[in-house]
């Protein structure tokens, strides 16, 4: 039997205007945040690129949460969580994806769940961290 367990959860909503000026910061100001799929991703339309800055951001903020509550402890500084992370949305799927370089943080890795979402003014993300445990029975 296996079983699925919850060992962090996180949400966090930002304010979309905060990331009209993100347009114009250089490559290099956004990489310490974003990673290269993330900006092309994000300024592959102009007039979405607020919303999509502004959830991938949340979402960094929800998955750092989230790791904090499973190890007890922030797991590493902000920053290199950034970029050691990147939401994308694989093209045959609807469904976004958050990859992670567990080793860098030296955690057991975890399944990522992510579900994001937005209105004209708020963007929204929520993290799951489910730990999958596989308990074998002697019968």
């Amino acid at each position: 039997m296996s079983e699925n367990m919850t060992v962090g959860i996180g949400i966090d909503s930002v304010g979309i205007s905060r990331f009209r000026a993100f347009n114009y910061y250089s490559d290099k100001q956004l990489l310490r945040i974003f990673s290269p799929e993330e900006l092309h991703y994000c300024r592959a339309h102009l007039s979405k690129s607020n919303e999509r800055f502004a959830v991938r951001f949340a979402a960094k903020e929800a998955l750092f949460k989230a790791l904090s509550l499973y190890t007890q402890k922030a797991p590493c500084s902000f920053l290199t969580l950034c970029k050691i992370s990147s939401l994308t949305t694989p093209p045959s799927s609807p469904f976004p994806q958050i990859t992670l370089q567990w080793e860098q943080l030296d955690i057991h890795p975890c399944s990522i769940l992510v579900t994001l979402t937005h209105t004209q003014d708020i963007a929204t993300a929520l993290i799951c961290l489910q730990k999958i445990d596989i308990i074998k029975k002697l019968l």
